[in-house]
């Protein structure tokens, strides 16, 4: 009788419990303004701890990263320009990471766990902050590793050599 009593009180306190993993935030509603010449202004109200990344497309399969981050709670504007395009979509992409506090924080972040930082990717090497083997490659090898041997992490293949695959060679134990 003893062990039913000690089971009813844990299942109890269990129920009475919080849960242990929060539902996170919904995603933001995005607004569209236009403002003159194929120029547009996106805003949505920031969450604490996310990290935002615009994305762009003119055939919602080829998306483009704006090269800006946004970061945090308040109000949050970003321009894009659609280049007169017939069709021009966009939409956020966005990371909540509870270490990062500040917008300096959210750029030098690696969001992907790549060692390129989220900016570095975004204005150097043109590379998704958010997936450490960018499609494209699918060689499954790190994007900074791609970059130090002079291969594309958008085209998996050595630069110079659109033809050539790259093999790596382990020494042997």
């Amino acid at each position: 009788m003893k062990h039913i009593f000690k089971i009813v009180v844990m299942l109890g306190l269990l129920a009475a419990s919080p849960p242990l993993i929060a539902d996170p935030e919904p995603a933001p509603k995005i607004s569209l303004t236009y403002v003159a010449n194929s120029d547009w202004n996106i805003d949505w109200e920031g969450t604490p701890n996310r990290i935002y990344f615009v994305q762009a497309s003119l055939d919602l399969e080829n998306w483009m990263f704006a090269q800006s981050i946004k970061f945090g709670t308040g109000l949050k504007t970003m321009g894009v320009n659609s280049d007169n395009a017939p069709n021009f979509f966009v939409r956020l992409a966005y990371i909540d990471d509870p270490s990062v506090t500040s917008l300096s924080e959210a750029q030098s972040a690696d969001s992907d766990f790549d060692m390129l930082s989220n900016l570095a990717e975004l204005t150097i090497h043109n590379s998704n902050p958010l997936d450490s083997d960018d499609p494209g490659g699918d060689d499954e090898l790190p994007n900074l590793f791609e970059h130090s041997i002079g291969s594309s992490p958008l085209f998996g293949y050595v630069i110079g050599a659109p033809d050539s695959s790259l093999e790596l060679f382990l020494p042997s134990e």
